[in-house]
Order: C-alpha cells, then structure tokens, then sequence
C-alpha cells in the first residue's frame, strides 16, 4: 500500500512508524525544513520539500500512484488544495485533519475527502481507524469493542475465526457485506468484505490489526 503523507508533523509520526514496519510504503512531504529535517532523522521515509503551487514534486512524490493521500499539514489552506490535487488523481482514498470545523465542513460538502478530522487529542486512533476500516468504541481504561471490516489493508481476511482469538481477542460476531449475522464456528474462514465484531483488550489490538502482512 503506497501512503502519501502532507505534513510531517508530530502527531503523525508514530502511526508513520508503524506503517513502513508493516511493509508500507510511505512517502512524506512539507514545505518547513526543519520540518522535514526532523523527520529524516527520526524516520528512514522518502521525504520530499514541496512547494504548494508546483505540482512537479507531487508527481515525483508519486502522488498519481497513491492507494491513501493522508493531508495533515499544520495550514489548513494547504490541506484544503491537497486533497483537491489527491481528487484530481483519483487517489482512491483521501483523509484530512484540519484545524478549523468551517474548513472539515467545505471538504465534506465539496466531497474532496472522504473523511475529514477536527484536531483533537484522538487524531492518532482515528486515522488508524481510517486506514485499517476499524470503528472502536472504549468500554473501560482497558478494553475494546472493535468492528473491523475484511480488507487487504488489515490483511486479516482467509484468517480462521480461531486465529483471531489466538491474538487475544474474543469473536462476538460476524457480518456480511450487507451486514446479516454469519453463523459461525471456531474454524470458519473470514472473507474480504465481511466484518467481524471483537473485545479486546488495548494491549492486544495493534498487534493484531499490524501482525499479518
């Protein structure tokens, strides 16, 4: 999966991590040096120093070839035009986070993202919700609910309901596509497009949307 980042931000630099540790390919850009210098020293990522009206180092960066375009840059102006360029390559999966709700809201209407996020402290877990098509709800300090749909991204599809629960999950359900209960057994196999419903502890759930690849 190619991942074009806009923004080398703090906050974004950990899920950054865990994704070229997961074996994807991930490219960053900016338009700050010092920036981008920190982020050649924290991370071994391509990075990119781009200015906002030149499309050129957007199509070096490989932009037109990207599976997700992620526009987290500190200026919402610049989101705002990445996500209209990402648009117009038909990146097929656009995401933005943005400081201002008035900005999230001309995105959303102009349909230039397909989700948009306000700043807050639980930017880091919603993009991962995002990118693996998780949704989690916190029932304490230490658990999850997770629904999670089958995908190439989470790479969890032709996984036995079994081998889920090895991971330190307990299965409480699974959906079809169209979201009609799947009876199943400890041996049925998950298939690309259904979803499956889980509890599972804090400790164990990045480990097992990051383990199989």
């Amino acid at each position: 999966m190619r991942v074009i980042v806009v923004g080398a931000v703090d906050e974004i630099m950990e899920l950054i991590r865990e994704l070229i540790d997961k074996g994807h390919e991930v490219v960053v850009l900016d338009d700050d040096n010092t920036r981008i210098d920190r982020f050649v020293q924290e991370l071994d990522v391509a990075v990119y120093l781009f200015s906002l009206f030149d499309l050129t180092t957007f199509m070096r960066a490989g932009m037109h070839k990207a599976d997700i375009v992620l526009a987290v840059h500190p200026v919402d102006t610049v989101n705002v035009l990445v996500c209209i360029y990402a648009k117009s390559f038909a990146v097929p999966k656009i995401y933005a986070v943005v400081s201002s709700v008035h900005t999230a809201n001309v995105l959303n209407k102009l349909g230039f993202a397909e989700r948009v996020l306000v700043k807050s402290t639980s930017v880091r877990r919603s993009l991962i919700e995002l990118i693996y098509g998780v949704r989690i709800i916190e029932l304490d300090e230490k658990n999850y609910i997770v629904m999670l749909t089958l995908s190439d991204v989470n790479h969890l599809e032709n996984k036995k309901v079994e081998e889920i629960e090895e991971q330190g999950a307990k299965v409480l359900a699974v959906l079809d596509s169209e979201n009609n209960p799947i009876n199943y057994d400890k041996d049925y196999v998950l298939k690309r497009g259904e979803k499956i419903i889980i509890k599972i502890n804090k400790g164990s759930m990045e480990p097992l949307l990051f383990k199989y690849r």
